[in-house]
Formats: structure tokens, sequence, C-alpha cells
């Protein structure tokens, strides 16, 4: 299996110094979205799975640290579980089915209690991040495509990512609903201007700002390869 790299990249590093007034443009609006546009086209991203004697429907959230939860749907009721949860096993419990869920590997695997020897599902992370990335509509960046992901929380915590698709490898740029309230998050550096987006109300502003910049002020894009998200 390909290796899913994640990237990390809500990062800017502040000197002590103070930058002068006349050497800082003012940021510039580029595009604003309502988070409805990309928060209801969220539900085409549940996949079905046969498990058991039944279908089961499961889908990709994604944490604060950048890790993949899943969340399982049958009969109107869902439950989401974190890695750490699937990684003790869970016993998902449903109207008509009882699943035991766990982590083997890079995969999450699904068994039916009342139907041990039926059928088992293995759900492999790019089987919930391609469907995840196909559901919202894309927006362009200085001509990088991404898919804006809204979760509502409260598990995992509200926030707003970024998927980008990049030789088949998945990156998310990825803030919590309280600090892009805030102020400006700043997720993107190409050549001299730097990207970001702020919450206002319910709709995110994405912002540009061009330099110069001050030598001691450093904006980092940084991909920090981490584990394969379930394992």
């Amino acid at each position: 299996m390909k290796k899913i790299i994640f990237c990390f990249a809500f990062a800017l590093v502040f000197a002590p110094s103070v930058l002068r007034a006349a050497s800082t443009p003012s940021p510039k609006l580029l595009l604003e979205l309502n988070l409805n546009a990309f928060t209801s086209p969220k539900k085409k991203a549940f996949i079905s799975r046969p498990v058991g004697g039944g279908l089961i429907e499961v889908a990709a959230q994604i944490g604060l640290d950048s890790s993949l939860w899943t969340e399982f749907r049958q009969d109107g009721v869902t439950r989401i579980y974190s890695r750490e949860d699937l990684a003790k096993g869970q016993t998902a419990v449903f109207p008509s089915h009882r699943y035991f869920i766990s982590l083997k590997n890079d995969a999450v695997l699904v068994k039916d209690l009342d139907d041990p020897q039926g059928v088992q599902a293995k759900i492999i992370a790019h089987d919930l991040l391609r469907p995840l990335y196909d559901s919202v509509d894309k927006i362009t960046i200085d001509s990088i495509v991404f898919a804006p992901v809204y979760q509502p929380g409260p598990r995992p915590q509200a926030s707003v990512c970024l998927l980008q698709l990049e030789e088949g490898n998945f990156y998310v740029m990825h803030e919590s609903v309280d600090s892009l309230r805030q102020s400006i998050q700043w997720f993107l550096g190409v050549d001299q201007t730097m990207y970001g987006a702020k919450l206002n109300g319910d709709v995110l502003q994405f912002y540009g700002k061009r330099g110069p910049w001050n030598s001691t002020l450093k904006f980092l894009k940084t991909r920090e390869s981490l584990e394969p998200i379930l394992n």
C-alpha cells in the first residue's frame, strides 16, 4: 500500500522584533466560502462495506494531530472512534447488529459479533480519504487545488481541513474552529506570498499577503512525515 503522508502546515514563527507597519502589507481577501457549502456534501464521503449478514457505512474525519478518526453509520445511528479507541478494540452496538471494531497493521477491521463466521470488513486509509476528498467542491489557491472539509465536532474537535492530493498522496492542512475565529491562520507560503484563512461567522475567508519580509520573520510550510494514519 502506498504510504500516506500528512502535512500539518499551519505554522508561523515570529521573532521578538516588531516589523514596521510600512513593510507589512495588509492581507487581501481572495475568496469567501459559506461553511454549509462544504459541510452538506460530506455526507457522500461514506462508503458501504459488507459485514456478516449486513452492510455498514464508514467515513473519515481528521483530528487536530492529523490522525484519522473513523465514523460508522447504520440504521440512522452513528459511532465515531479515534485511532487510540480502535487500537484498544471497540464493541459498536447498532439497532440490528453488534460489531467488534479493531485496528491491525494499516487497516480497520469490522467483525459482526452476531455472525462471527461471516465476512469481515477491512478498511484502509485511502478507502476513506478518497471519497472524503471527492465529496466536496474544490478550491484553487495559487494553482494548488484543495478540498475544504468542515468538521463540526465535538469528536474530533470542531475544525476546518484543506485536503490536497498530490501524486497519489494525501496531505492535510488543519486548524481548529476556535483558532480560525480568533485571527487569520497562515497555512501556505509560495515565493513571497503567504496564504491564510479566517472564520467570520459562518463564512470561511481566504487571504493573501505579500512581502517584502523582514529577515527575522520566517514562514514555514512543513510537511511532517507521520506514521501511517491507520497503523
